[in-house]
């Protein structure tokens, strides 16, 4: 008892108090775990303001455990994996990112429990009429994965740039459905998520 120590992610641990069998109550910040002193001596201790995902998720402290829905907690780690993955096994990803509130999980998970739909897939572009390109509640809602696949096709085809104009276009059926010229990308963004609404 007194006993301070460094986690492997440089936190400071204190142990306060001894609870027999090889166990340890721990406490850092506030937050007291038991832990054995193994863990202890290894520094395989997590804190939940620990970014342990990606270097940026983190459990948080609330009511919601990581491994209460498997399917919550490996929708919230798929989302990192999709954005920060180091292989670039996800080339369409690039410069899509997570937002903040959403590096805590107990954010995540509220938001989770209220909008999932079972058999849905997440997705962050439907809503996204400003290309940000960023997972968020804002910009996140479940779709059917029917659904979901054909609204790819429309993703496909972002404004591109041309002289002092942006093109905007679709792909659909494999066909290129041009829908004009603008000053404004978001105005070629708008008009392109509207033809995509109107073609479904």
């Amino acid at each position: 008892v007194g006993y301070t120590f460094y986690s492997k992610f440089g936190r400071t641990w204190e142990v306060i108090e001894n609870c027999g069998a090889g166990k340890y109550k721990i406490i850092s910040e506030g937050i007291q775990v038991v832990r054995s002193s193994k863990e202890i001596k290894n520094g395989q201790i997590l804190h939940p303001c620990d970014r342990n995902v990606y270097s940026r998720g983190y459990l948080g402290v609330g009511t919601h455990t990581y491994d209460s829905d498997p399917r919550r907690s490996d929708c919230w780690r798929a989302m990192f994996k999709r954005c920060y993955e180091e292989h670039g096994n996800y080339p369409t990803y690039e410069q899509t990112t997570v937002c903040e509130h959403w590096f805590n999980f107990q954010n995540f998970a509220e938001w989770y429990d209220i909008n999932y739909q079972e058999g849905y897939d997440l997705d962050k572009d439907l809503k996204d009429v400003q290309g940000l390109k960023v997972y968020s509640e804002d910009t996140c809602c479940f779709l059917h994965p029917k659904l979901n696949k054909q609204l790819s096709q429309f993703y496909a085809a972002v404004p591109t740039k041309e002289g002092k104009r942006y093109r905007a276009k679709i792909s659909f059926d494999g066909k290129t459905i041009e829908l004009g010229r603008f000053y404004c990308w978001e105005n070629a963004l708008c008009i392109q998520i509207r033809t995509k609404f109107s073609a479904l």
